[in-house]
């Protein structure tokens, strides 16, 4: 599992044996608890060999200490041959993360899927157009035959006419359209790729809200310093802001009255 984190609970000092053992070994039974409970999150298998004095050696605390903190206050498992601690809580992280993998793969999954589908139907749709005999209306069939390009794939840059796969696309043709190019590249990257293939969004409404972003800089004379990043705006699903483009009115001031006043009997 490639998980570089898990939650650490906020009330685990107010667990009885986790009270116990504080009362009797001190905030170093505490630490050595959570560095055991690390240690097994990072294991492949989420178990330790029952070898206190190599764990005492890797996590540089006494083996006395691992030992008592591992068997005298119910905090951990063995294995039925007793060669083998592991801690519950651990397990159940792990599953949970494996079963969140697990539906992001298959998010991804569908949303490939939908999309090379609509692909296949826009180049059948084109090839069906070409076929057809050419309409007398020649106005009619530009249109026609350019609203089918439209639906046509991108073109990989490397000339070799397969379609573009999302990271080129984002390298080729969004990253280069936001206006303030910092930031991660990397995770903006994947959080574009990742929202297109569940379905939350496509290339052509990023663009158009990019576009819609560069009006509202535009039109508020928005300094630099004031611009969202590309890191922050890709990570952030900036395609979902809404952006206020219009243009607004300008207030009359009303016309205010003269008045005359004199001074030394000229009136002015």
């Amino acid at each position: 599992m490639a998980a570089d984190w898990m939650p650490h609970p906020l009330n685990t000092r107010d667990q009885q044996n986790i009270a116990k053992m504080m009362m009797e070994q001190g905030i170093a039974g505490y630490g050595a608890y959570w560095a055991l409970i690390e240690t097994l999150a990072k294991e492949p298998t989420h178990q330790l060999p029952l070898e206190f004095n190599v764990l005492g050696y890797r996590l540089h605390i006494d083996a006395g200490l691992i030992k008592s903190v591992v068997s005298d206050y119910g905090l951990f498992a063995f294995t039925d041959d007793g060669e083998c601690m592991y801690s519950e809580d651990v397990n159940n992280w792990a599953s949970d993360v494996t079963k969140m993998a697990s539906k992001k793969a298959e998010a991804g999954k569908r949303g490939a899927k939908k999309r090379w589908q609509n692909h296949s139907t826009a180049i059948a749709g084109l090839k069906q157009s070409n076929s057809k005999p050419m309409a007398e209306d020649s106005t009619l069939h530009d249109t026609t035959l350019q609203n089918n390009t439209k639906e046509t794939p991108p073109k990989s840059p490397k000339g070799d006419g397969s379609v573009l796969s999302l990271p080129e696309e984002f390298a080729t043709e969004v990253w280069p359209a936001y206006p303030k190019k910092q930031g991660n590249y990397a995770k903006s990257q994947e959080a574009y790729v990742q929202a297109v293939e569940s379905g939350e969004t496509n290339k052509d409404q990023v663009l158009a809200k990019i576009a819609e972003y560069k009006a509202y800089i535009k039109l508020n004379n928005k300094q630099e310093g004031f611009v969202t990043t590309a890191g922050n705006w890709f990570t952030g699903h900036g395609w979902r802001n809404e952006y206020d483009t219009k243009t607004p009115e300008k207030k009359e001031l009303p016309e205010r009255e003269g008045r005359q006043e004199s001074y030394g009997g000229i009136e002015f």
